[in-house]
């Protein structure tokens, strides 16, 4: 039993005195057992992604497959058309995958020519690489970040994004003319 100036908050018992209202005096709760304590919510690798797609101004939907793991859909724009990325965010093991899908379907009777030339590309990339579904023919870009204290900084995540862009600008084009079609 939680002492009498106390409030239950994230499975432990916090000191709170709640506010009072300066009109009536009475005290006005508002909705602290809804929210979890922002400490707990700010170290999080979802987190300090989904506040760099808000500080930027991106629209994005996001999905929490389960407690430890959010995946993040959102458009980009560019050169090359429009273009899809995901930010697949799993904290247990403090890692982020960023693909990026510029609507690429290879027909299977060029999926080793443009394999060869993926190959190529990719070996000049410092990082990231581009994959082809050999089952669906589909092609993107994939970048990710592992990090050890479970924490990125703006920098990083710049780089996940810019990387990516520039990765689509850059080949998309060139892969289009590989498998016979137009950006």
């Amino acid at each position: 039993q939680p002492p009498k100036n106390s409030a239950i908050c994230l499975s432990r018992t916090v000191n709170y005195t709640p506010p009072r209202n300066k009109y009536s005096g009475r005290t006005t709760l508002r909705r602290v057992f809804a929210q979890p304590k922002k400490e707990a919510v700010m170290n999080t690798l979802a987190y300090t992604i989904e506040d760099h797609l808000k500080r930027f101004d991106f629209h994005y939907l996001k999905e929490e497959v389960a407690h430890d793991h959010t995946i993040f859909y959102t458009l980009f724009s560019g050169h090359s058309g429009k273009w899809r990325r995901c930010f697949d965010v799993e904290e247990s093991v403090g890692r982020v995958v960023s693909t990026a899908d510029p609507d690429l379907v290879c027909l299977e009777d060029r999926h080793a020519e443009l394999a060869k030339f993926l190959l190529d590309v990719n070996f000049t990339r410092a990082f990231g690489a581009w994959h082809l579904d050999r089952s669906s023919g589909s092609v993107t870009y994939r970048e990710a970040i592992a990090t050890e204290d479970r924490a990125l900084t703006d920098r990083q995540i710049a780089r996940l994004v810019l990387g990516a862009r520039h990765a689509v600008e850059h080949h998309a084009a060139e892969i289009a003319k590989v498998i016979g079609t137009s950006v």
